[in-house]
């Protein structure tokens, strides 16, 4: 049985998904995380959260093995390799993926399969199977059968087919084994249910699923128009942040993952499972850039809906569907990841004021119509008009920030960053389309945020911008006054805050997002998105070898399949905090766009383009 000392370190995971869900499988074949029938569903398979009780489906050689793993080209098809003594087995793992048909349901889609395949010698195939719904908390009749089994409690199922007869063993473990020789293929199917009677897939409709799935993901990337360096990393995390995107909404989830620790052993394990105002303003960005605008059309369409079933009152997170309710509680039945407890499903900061959705939102509209030769939407821009008046009224109260610290409520410089960001787009918008609006008010109060932040977020004793306006201290968002436009990237007080970041927050070559009262025994890892940060200001102040140098660092921490996590610890490497997470992924794709901009000013292109 598994122990403690078995859990996978977390880079050992790569992730399958349909734009709808998504699982994270291990590298040794087990599917140790799912959740159905979409994102913020309860887990169906939570061994990730607890590897003595949590439920899995692992495949895998029987004895002794290598394995080594890839994504099938530019996909989310994922095919591990395992070597062993008698032959070498592979086993590709894909949820089936096809575009948008709002006929389909969740349902429809909430389907695993893995198809093994011997190419050499012969090779015994172990299943393992601990059945387990809503988080391990609703026990389950198992019913095996010559093919699998079913398990099932009243409300839910899910049905594996083409494992054989699995029995049960003295930990409550469903088994099987079979032999395979070369040549062989066999398919393994899961399939989930809101009922007692599962659905059935037949190895013809598994292999058509294999080849429209793998259509479906290079159909969609071939759109991508980037051309550049760091081409392949841009390519994978493109793809990850497809795959973060609901496809029904158009909501970007943080992450697929909850209750993963920021701390090993820490309680600050927090549920990403839900669609930010910020990460989908950030990724419009992104996939606009890409070559992408459907995606960045079906954010803002959500937005509007939000709206108009919230109004002003528009809250930091709402789940995919738009709905408001994300009550969260802790899980102690579950020992956690490496003992890191409590495991939290739901997320409070629903319920927080965060004054930086305004910038995020205006700019992801901004960068989203001023690169498309359309029209600005007239309701669109009705309700961004909404949005600045209240941003207006507001935009001097205490909030959460983007930390989303739980005590009272201060006046960060990223909330009134952003905010100064939010009137900055508008009249940019205003200008370009010639719309109506309150300008010169939006342009008194655009300025009125400038001097605030001047005068009251920056310390000319300590040579830096604050964390928190009039307050002592810094973090890494103070190098977000370079990257937006508030001040050139080569303003002294730029200048002297990037060498305050790197004297206060770095740990090994890495930076926090904040300052630890002990730097040698941080509360937290190094948030990857505040790295990368630093290596786009570098980048705009004419830094080009010290921004690559922190780049490769930064890309060196991407696991075999090109997977990065929201922290990493300078110390020994590990993967902490949510993952894949949109954040590191789509800040790795606007840092390769500036070196791709960096070198175009350095070689720029020579007359007739030769």
């Amino acid at each position: 049985m598994f122990t403690m000392r078995d859990q996978p370190p977390l880079r050992d995971y790569a992730m399958i998904g349909n734009c709808r869900t998504a699982a994270l499988i291990s590298r040794y074949g087990s599917i140790d995380w799912a959740c159905m029938p979409r994102f913020d569903s309860p887990a169906l398979f939570c061994r990730l959260l607890d590897v003595e009780k949590g439920a899995f489906l692992q495949v895998s050689p029987s004895a002794k093995t290598e394995a080594t793993r890839c994504y099938l080209e530019d996909t989310l098809i994922l095919v591990t390799r395992f070597r062993t003594q008698g032959g070498e087995l592979l086993l590709t793992d894909f949820m089936p993926a096809k575009p948008f048909d709002a006929g389909h349901s969740d349902l429809e889609n909430a389907r695993i399969l893995r198809l093994l395949e011997v190419s050499s010698g012969r090779v015994e195939v172990s299943v393992r199977f601990r059945p387990g719904f809503n988080y391990v908390r609703d026990p389950a009749e198992v019913l095996p059968n010559d093919f699998g089994c079913t398990a099932r409690t009243d409300q839910e199922s899910v049905a594996i087919k083409g494992t054989g007869q699995l029995c049960e063993n003295v930990t409550g473990i469903f088994e099987g084994r079979f032999e395979m020789a070369k040549g062989d293929r066999r398919w393994i199917t899961l399939c989930f249910e809101n009922g007692k009677q599962p659905c059935d897939v037949s190895t013809a409709e598994a292999e058509d699923a294999l080849a429209s799935t793998q259509k479906f993901w290079c159909d969609w990337m071939d759109k991508c128009s980037y051309r550049g360096p760091y081409e392949a990393d841009v390519r994978r995390s493109a793809v990850i942040l497809k795959a973060l995107i609901y496809q029904p909404t158009g909501a970007l989830i943080a992450a697929p993952t909850a209750g993963l620790p920021e701390r090993m052993g820490g309680n600050l394990n927090w549920d990403f499972r839900y669609s930010w105002l910020r990460d989908s303003g950030l990724v419009v960005d992104v996939l606009q850039q890409l070559g992408y605008h459907d995606e960045s059309i079906a954010f803002l369409d959500w937005l509007n809906l939000l709206h108009l079933d919230h109004g002003e009152h528009l809250q930091p997170v709402y789940r995919v569907d738009g709905s408001p309710d994300l009550p969260e509680e802790e899980l102690p039945h579950l020992r956690g990841y490496r003992g890191s407890q409590p495991v939290r499903i739901g997320n409070a900061a629903a319920k927080g004021f965060q004054l930086d959705a305004f910038g995020y939102v205006a700019e992801a509209a901004a960068v989203c119509y001023l690169r498309m030769p359309r029209p600005m939407d007239s309701e669109l821009w009705d309700l961004l008009t909404y949005l600045l008046d209240a941003a207006q009224r507001r935009w001097r109260e205490p909030d959460r920030g983007i930390w989303e610290d739980r005590g009272e409520p201060r006046h960060y410089l990223h909330s009134k960053l952003y905010c100064w960001l939010a009137f900055d787009s508008m009249l940019r918008l205003a200008d370009h389309f010639d719309l109506p609006g309150d300008t010169d008010s939006w342009r008194e109060t655009r300025n009125e945020i400038h001097q605030t932040i001047l005068e009251e977020g920056y310390d000319p004793e300590a040579e830096s911008f604050r964390q928190i306006l009039n307050e002592p201290g810094v973090d890494a968002t103070v190098l977000l006054t370079g990257l937006v436009g508030f001040l050139p990237s080569n303003d002294p007080r730029v200048q002297s805050s990037i060498e305050k970041v790197r004297a206060e927050l770095s740990i090994d070559g890495l930076i926090t997002r904040r300052r630890s009262p002990d730097l040698q025994k941080p509360d937290e890892g190094a948030f990857l998105l505040c790295n990368f940060w630093l290596i786009d200001v570098l980048l705009e102040s004419g830094r080009q070898a010290e921004a690559k140098a922190r780049f490769h660092r930064v890309l060196s921490h991407c696991n075999d399949v090109g997977l990065l996590p929201e922290e990493v610890d300078p110390k020994n490497g590990d993967w902490l905090g949510a993952f894949p997470i949109g954040y590191s992924h789509l800040a790795l794709v606007r840092t390769a766009i500036r070196f791709a901009e960096a070198e175009k000013e350095q070689d720029p292109a020579p007359p007739n383009g030769r």
